[in-house]
């Protein structure tokens, strides 16, 4: 979910490319979860389901690393532009 979170923060692909690539890594009880949703579901009606039903399946230290890779991403590029 946090990769999907920063995918949409960076605004790099649509939410139909989002939704998209969601699907189609879905395996097992996650991908019938997805499924019963339907076809006209949300990135934002999945994460929000995927949260209720599986709670927060990251730990702190991943987290912060992972924002950590972002904020420096970001910093880059804002360097780079400069």
């Amino acid at each position: 979910m946090y990769e999907v979170n920063c995918l949409i923060i960076e605004e790099m692909y649509s939410k139909d490319n989002l939704l998209l690539g969601i699907r189609r890594c879905l395996r097992g009880e996650a991908a019938a979860v997805a499924m019963r949703l339907g076809e006209s579901a949300s990135v934002a009606d999945v994460l929000d389901t995927f949260h209720a039903a599986f709670g927060n399946t990251e730990t702190p230290e991943y987290t912060l690393q992972r924002s950590m890779d972002v904020y420096r991403k970001r910093r880059t590029c804002g360097q780079s532009r400069s």
